[in-house]
């Protein structure tokens, strides 16, 4: 007989639905966090892993996989996310121009290059102070 899932066993469901339909980095944080055991957690890690590397190659070959992929790599978690990892790097480097120094219209014009780089990502989200 099935127990009915004890307290956070249905937004663990949810977390693994919402890892296998975002893709990127995010499923490994979310599987990390499932209340399962590493063999299961190791299972879904690997099968994910498959998930993407099949995609990856058959979107060489694919528009629809190409669009899929696509879809998945601009997801708002996953932009979101890396929007996230990639600010810190931009705040680095603009605290290392205005370290470094040198001729104010210069530092000003490679503080516009960084901006201006960031702003090809996709949708970026990027505040830097």
């Amino acid at each position: 007989m099935r127990r009915a899932p004890g307290p956070g066993g249905a937004a663990a469901g949810g977390k693994v639905l919402t890892a296998l339909a975002v893709g990127s980095h995010l499923p490994a944080r979310l599987l990390a966090g499932l209340p399962v055991t590493a063999t299961t957690r190791a299972a879904l890690g690997a099968e994910l892993s498959r998930g993407w590397l099949a995609l990856h190659a058959a979107a060489r070959h694919s528009a629809p996989a190409r669009a899929e992929l696509t879809a998945w790599m601009l997801d708002d978690e996953v932009v979101d996310a890396y929007a996230a990892s990639v600010a810190p790097l931009v705040g680095r480097a603009h605290c290392l121009l205005d370290l470094l120094g040198g001729e104010p219209g210069c530092v000003r014009e490679l503080h516009g290059l960084v901006d201006e780089t960031v702003a090809h990502l996709p949708r970026p989200r990027l505040a830097v102070a």
